[in-house]
C-alpha cells in the first residue's frame, strides 16, 4: 500500500487545523480568566458580595456560605492581581490579589493577599473560584 501526496498534503492539513483549534480553544480559556477575574474583582470594590459569591464552586464538596451580613461595613478600596500562574492545559490558575479594604466604622485602609485558586469548567464553559471570599474580618483580627 502507498501514501499519495495527496494523503500526506490532507493528513498535515488536518494536523495543522486541529493545533490552531487548540490554540483558539485556550485563548478563550485564558480570555475567559481575565474576564472573571476582573468581574470578581470589580464585584468586591462595588461591595457586591453576594454577586461575587456566584464564581464560588469547590471541585469537591458543597461551597460554604459565607456570612455576608458580617461584610456590610467592609469596602474594598483597590484590588490588583498580583500575580497569575495559569497550569499548562489552561483549566487551573493560582492567582494572588492584593486587597485594599476598610471597615466603615474606623476608616483605616489595610492591605490583604488574597490567594485564589480558579478552575475551568468544560461542562458550564465558565472559571470558578475554589476558594472562598477574602477573610477581611480575619484581616482585622489580626492588626488589633
Amino acid at each position: 500500500m502507498s501514501i499519495s501526496v495527496r494523503d500526506v498534503l490532507w493528513t498535515l492539513a488536518l494536523a495543522v487545523a486541529l493545533g490552531a483549534c487548540a490554540r483558539i480553544e485556550a485563548t478563550k480559556r485564558a480570555d475567559a480568566l481575565e474576564d472573571a477575574t476582573k468581574t470578581y474583582g470589580q464585584l468586591l470594590r462595588w461591595g457586591q458580595y453576594g454577586d461575587a459569591v456566584k464564581y464560588i464552586l469547590p471541585r469537591k464538596g458543597e461551597p460554604k456560605q459565607p456570612d455576608l451580613n458580617a461584610l456590610r461595613d467592609i469596602r474594598v478600596s483597590s484590588y490588583e492581581i498580583a500575580d497569575m500562574v495559569v497550569s499548562p492545559d489552561q483549566k487551573e490558575a493560582a492567582v494572588t490579589a492584593v486587597i485594599g479594604f476598610y471597615n466603615e466604622r474606623s476608616g483605616v485602609i489595610h492591605t490583604l493577599e488574597d490567594h485564589q485558586v480558579w478552575w475551568y469548567s468544560d461542562e458550564g464553559k465558565h472559571w470558578f473560584l475554589d476558594s472562598e471570599l477574602p477573610d477581611f474580618t480575619g484581616a482585622l483580627k489580626k492588626r488589633q
